[in-house]
């Protein structure tokens, strides 16, 4: 409710919100639950154009960015929006990133390469792949650290921008010890994000996917994957019911901010 109130206090422009949906957050027609769900979904599915039109907007209106405007695909855009929202010890290296990435130069953090070199039990090349399972159709890691900054902002979460843990989205492009994997329909829409991480004591951490109101087909072909992906590794899945892991933060924030790991087993 306060995210579509603040939209629509923006104006009308091109607003993701329905009439169905403004309606009810306005008292005039409430919704049924399934009827809100679905409102709510579209909400969702609209609200990274809406973000974006009103980047572009600003990016127009400051012309201060260092960027020329050919580079300003959608990524990029999210990613000189989330510059605005992190603490400034932090926007330096996603700047850096930033131009890495327009630059076409893939060349790892010096922190990065140092954290990998303290964890050979790790392959990294798998661990960094497009790894696929055919158990698990439309799951896939992201590789794109641009896209992976979008990995709060596309589902809605926290992590997106406005969030409560902005920060932590930073982490996930920076971070070679973390992973987003989405899972898509077969149309290619996006079903639910799901975030791993490789713990300090050498196992695979599993938080939950989001949203979540996710279905249990999605979250039963995710743990497909998942599985598939921590045999190949040879690397132990960590027990949701012991919270004694760490998961530094390499580059990105100075601290990992989660609710704990998927109990996946209660689903």
């Amino acid at each position: 409710e306060p995210l579509v109130r603040a939209i629509l206090e923006m104006g009308p422009r091109t607003s993701p919100v329905s009439r169905a949906l403004r309606e009810h957050v306005e008292g005039v027609r409430p919704l049924r639950p399934g009827q809100l769900a679905r409102a709510e979904a579209l909400l969702r599915d609209g609200l990274l154009t809406f973000r974006l039109g009103e980047l572009h907007r600003f990016v127009e209106a400051q012309h201060a960015t260092g960027f020329t405007s050919e580079a300003l695909g959608p990524t990029t855009l999210h990613a000189l929006q989330m510059l605005r929202h992190l603490r400034p010890c932090h926007r330096r290296s996603l700047r850096r990133l930033i131009h890495q990435e327009l630059a076409g130069d893939r060349t790892p953090h010096p922190r990065n390469v140092e954290w990998a070199r303290r964890h050979p039990e790790l392959d990294l090349e798998l661990w960094t792949s497009d790894f696929q399972d055919p158990g698990a159709p439309g799951v896939r890691s992201v590789l794109d650290p641009l896209e992976r900054l979008l990995a709060g902002t596309r589902v809605g979460s926290c992590l997106g921008i406005g969030g409560a843990h902005i920060e932590n989205a930073a982490a996930l492009a920076l971070d070679v010890n973390k992973r987003v994997v989405y899972a898509r329909s077969p149309e290619g829409h996006l079903q639910a994000r799901l975030i791993l991480g490789f713990s300090e004591e050498g196992t695979v951490l599993l938080h939950a996917p989001y949203p979540e109101s996710v279905g249990q087909d999605v979250r039963d072909r995710l743990l497909t994957w998942v599985e598939a992906f921590t045999d190949a590794l040879g690397v132990p899945l960590h027990d949701w019911e012991d919270d004694g892991y760490t998961l530094p933060c390499i580059v990105g924030p100075e601290s990992w901010r989660d609710d704990g790991l998927w109990r996946y087993d209660e689903d």
